[in-house]
């Protein structure tokens, strides 16, 4: 049985939140908003940590490794960004396709990216390169990993699809 009780309500952001996501190890929250700043909360006194600047637009989609060491931020333009704790920014990525809508991390060397146009892209952390894309057939909204390595993907037309990402299929010819 849940409890409806709130633990805590605060002001986080001007405008709208577009995305949370917690820490690995639920300490921390990280908001992202309408007006293109990513907090970063302590969650045992309710207070910001850190403030993330460089955005251009809002902040729709936040992910958390797994190991807690990078936090990626999206914006519907297609700018990805990967930041390293205590909030400096490691990485960026520009989605060529543009319209971020997702992120999670499969793992700590990993990540997966959805777009309003039908496709999903495993990036590689560490040099921010493309190494999978999956082309879903409608726009991806929201991607979710599983701690045994899955990986699933909602669509706008209401599919789910699940698969994993270390199991990247042959091109043809090879």
């Amino acid at each position: 049985m849940f409890s409806q009780k709130e633990r805590a309500t605060w002001k986080a952001h001007d405008g709208g939140i577009l995305s949370l996501t917690f820490a690995a190890d639920g300490k921390a929250l990280a908001s992202g908003g309408k007006d293109r700043l990513i907090r970063v909360w302590d969650l045992e006194t309710n207070t910001e940590q850190v403030v993330l600047k460089g955005h251009s637009g809002d902040i729709n989609a936040l992910a958390n490794a797994p190991d807690g060491k990078m936090l990626a931020s999206g914006t519907p333009a297609g700018a990805l960004r990967l930041w390293a704790p205590p909030g400096r920014e490691s990485r960026r990525i520009n989605s060529p396709r543009g319209g971020l809508t997702a992120l999670a991390f499969p793992d700590n060397k990993t990540i997966l990216s959805a777009d309003g146009r039908n496709l999903v892209i495993l990036w590689g952390v560490d040099g921010a390169r493309r190494l999978h894309e999956w082309p879903l057939g409608s726009p991806v909204h929201s991607l979710a990993c599983s701690p045994n390595g899955y990986v699933a993907a909602g669509t706008e037309v209401g599919t789910i699809h699940i698969f994993r990402p270390d199991v990247v299929p042959a091109k043809s010819g090879e």
